[in-house]
């Protein structure tokens, strides 16, 4: 069990209501009180509790980024779980990220800031993975 919350603000306000939305999101505190995230732009401010069940690690901490999710969903597409076996598939995806934060930072930095998989990180994310494979052992 999670919780999520969120305000919009079409007047580009939402970074202003932070103190509503951490209201909002103690609210939620009985569907996850293991952890607790926040994101907001002008537009938006999302919150979310978080119960730890499957990644206990810090890296299981929400709300993901969205950086993180198109780098796993880009390794998973393109084959590179192909060979892991599906009950280690979530310390590929804890493991990958971790490796990706730490020897692929500007890879990472430069997705976040592009927002799009231009042919330069499209070549790190490969670089990486095909790294990575090398290393990972949860068979």
């Amino acid at each position: 069990m999670c919780g999520i919350c969120g305000i919009f603000d079409a007047e580009g306000q939402a970074q202003a209501q932070q103190g509503l939305l951490r209201r909002m999101s103690d609210a939620l505190a009985h569907r996850g009180p293991d952890n607790d995230g926040f994101y907001s732009s002008p537009l938006c401010a999302l919150g979310h509790r978080r119960l730890k069940i499957i990644d206990l690690s810090p890296l299981g901490k929400q709300p993901m980024t969205n950086e993180d999710q198109v780098a796993v969903i880009w390794a998973a597409t393109n084959g590179y779980l192909d060979g892991v076996a599906v009950s280690a598939i979530r310390k590929y995806e804890t493991e990958f990220l971790q490796f990706l934060k730490t020897k692929y930072a500007a890879t990472m930095e430069q997705l976040r800031a592009k927002k799009e998989l231009t042919d330069d990180i499209v070549a790190g994310l490969k670089k990486a993975a095909d790294e990575f494979r090398g290393i990972f052992s949860g068979k």
